[in-house]
């Protein structure tokens, strides 16, 4: 089912969101909070933006687990960003593996986590999501997931209106997705995250099933000094906060959370 974490705050070494107590590669082994399957070991990945003047992230990904790739947690330990997104992957039963699969997935300034599944995926709901693509999204397809699909109707939106930040980037996304599913009659686990650099957002959001967990903190003991999100908490400090079912929430470096309602029928 995946775990993804979000951090937007003072340079924070990347291996932070892996090593926190109850970071991302423990829950790669012992996740408290999730839904479906019972491990995320099918793939790590991080997109980092780093405090160099380039406002494209810099993207590395795993088929491991963190603890046994050679490179992920070495690199994270050197590197630090003012916003990160990392990730670890559970797959979905009959879809495929690889690098490629592994979130976060970045493009220009953009980078995007899935905490979820979609229905029917090999069958006609798949072939409408693909369908629905313009030819210079589909090229975002590289590995056959829900995830890489709803990436590339993130990039789609964002080639519709360029610029777009974050939160109303992903807001726009699960509305256009929940809608198509809707139409198809299917259920899905929709819980997504989209940074640009400057901002962070994810939206809480299902179908047909309970909402997997999301939450937001501004700043814990272990992790001080900027605002995080969360497929789960990082840690046990009193500060994480649950986000509601249809919620969706926003940081960025120096400002506060903010946490309101999504508009899960703009398209």
């Amino acid at each position: 089912m995946c775990r993804f974490a979000a951090w937007a705050g003072e340079p924070l070494p990347v291996a932070a969101l892996f090593e926190a107590p109850h970071g991302l590669e423990a829950q790669a082994y012992r996740p408290r909070l999730l839904r479906s399957g019972h491990v995320n070991v099918d793939g790590s990945a991080f997109a980092c933006w780093l405090d160099d003047g380039d406002g494209t992230p810099l993207r590395y990904a795993t088929t491991r687990p963190p603890w046994s790739d050679a490179n992920l947690l070495p690199l994270a330990r050197r590197l630090r960003g003012r916003m990160i997104v990392a990730a670890v992957r559970s797959a979905t039963p009959g879809q495929p593996g690889g690098e490629d699969a592994a979130a976060p997935f970045v493009a220009g300034r953009l980078a995007m986590a899935h905490n979820g599944w979609i229905e029917d995926l090999a069958g006609e709901t798949g072939k409408r999501l693909s369908d629905a693509l313009p030819a210079a999204a589909q090229t975002a397809v590289t590995v056959r997931t829900d995830s890489r699909l709803l990436f590339a109707h993130l990039l789609a939106l964002d080639a519709e209106d360029p610029g777009l930040p974050a939160d109303v980037l992903v807001e726009r996304l699960a509305a256009r997705i929940a809608r198509m599913l809707r139409e198809a009659g299917v259920r899905a686990q929709l819980n997504l995250a989209v940074a640009d650099g400057g901002t962070a957002a994810a939206v809480r959001c299902s179908l047909g099933e309970p909402p997997n967990s999301l939450f937001v903190a501004e700043g814990t003991g272990a992790l001080p000094g900027g605002a995080l999100i969360a497929s789960e908490p990082l840690d046990d400090d009193p500060a994480w906060q649950e986000v509601p079912d249809g919620g969706v929430v926003v940081i960025a470096p120096g400002r506060r959370p903010v946490l309101r309602a999504a508009d899960l029928e703009v398209d």
